[in-house]
């Protein structure tokens, strides 16, 4: 599966279209916004009437959302092990890894897509 950071639009209904990253911060945002608001009226109002506000909470997550997936993919290091009863050569993205007899160690490189 695809890093994908998401996106979040919010239409002139005010009912927010998410997907991804950006939907799971976007959800977090509005409903934290709305569960620190003790009074009703300083909460985001459903329908056109909260669009405005969840325009802006739809930027802050889609920012957030790319910022992360960005920083992922450019810093991810994953280990893997093969462990096997006899000898093994396994070909890891940008370099071949050999063992003998139960273990292969060694280091790679590919992409996180």
């Amino acid at each position: 599966m695809p890093l994908n950071p998401g996106n979040v639009t919010i239409p002139p209904s005010g009912v927010e279209v998410a997907t991804g990253l950006a939907g799971e911060i976007f959800a977090q945002l509005l409903a934290n916004t709305n569960a620190a608001a003790a009074d009703p009226q300083y909460q985001v109002p459903a329908g056109p009437t909260g669009a405005g506000a969840k325009e802006g909470m739809a930027i802050v997550a889609n920012s957030i959302a790319t910022a992360v997936v960005a920083h992922i993919i450019a810093n991810a290091q994953v280990a893997t092990t093969v462990t096997t009863e006899i000898g093994v050569s396994a070909c890891i993205s940008g370099g071949v890894v050999a063992g003998v007899n139960g273990t292969a160690a060694g280091t790679g490189s590919g992409s996180v897509t």
